[in-house]
């Protein structure tokens, strides 16, 4: 029963002596686990947020031949209000495996956005196309390109880089920051015009 006793004092005063390593330790878990709790909870609502986002995409796939007032993101003539940085950012918060797939359900949205000419070239497939790029506001890792043609864009000819414009087009493929219009329309501030 002594030495039980003796035990039982030895415990006591190694906790007395060393309290404060335990508990420090012990303290610093449930610290980090609060922590981890905390940034799972972010991601989560990331991910809810990222899945509601294409959601409204396969909204606007399936009524873009019909009703398109239905969604939030439609305006009254069937073009979606979504920007190029909606669209980079949603596909830059998911995993890099899943991008390319995520990527894909932005192709065949029909969209209206306004930025600045950064610069274009000859395009090799047609005698008079050029491929224009466009980038949207700061942002200098992302760009908006489509292929038009100068016979019905002569003013490109004389244009410098900076000037603002309204491009309109159709959501061929999006990668790299970049995102590539079909069937691309132009509009030039004034007192530039096409028309």
């Amino acid at each position: 029963m002594q030495t039980n006793q003796v035990i039982i004092i030895n415990i006591f005063d190694f906790l007395i002596e060393h309290w404060k390593v335990l508990f420090q330790g012990i303290g610093v878990a449930i610290f980090l686990l609060i922590v981890s709790f905390l940034i799972y909870l972010y991601k989560r609502k990331k991910n809810q947020e990222i899945a509601v986002h294409i959601a409204n995409i396969g909204d606007l796939k399936k009524t873009s031949g019909g009703d398109t007032s239905k969604s939030n993101n439609i305006n009254k003539n069937g073009i979606m209000e979504i920007t190029p940085k909606e669209i980079i950012n949603a596909i830059d918060e998911t995993p890099l495996l899943t991008q390319d797939e995520i990527a894909k359900n932005y192709c065949g949205i029909h969209v209206v956005w306004e930025g600045t000419l950064s610069f274009f070239y000859k395009d090799i497939g047609g005698e008079d196309d050029v491929k224009i790029f466009v980038s949207y506001e700061d942002m200098l890792t992302l760009s908006i390109s489509a292929i038009v043609s100068l016979n019905k864009y002569p003013i490109l000819k004389t244009l410098k880089g900076g000037h603002n414009l309204t491009i309109e087009g159709t959501i061929l493929k999006v990668k790299s920051h970049t995102i590539e219009l079909a069937d691309a329309k132009l509009t030039f501030d004034k007192p530039y015009s096409t028309t």
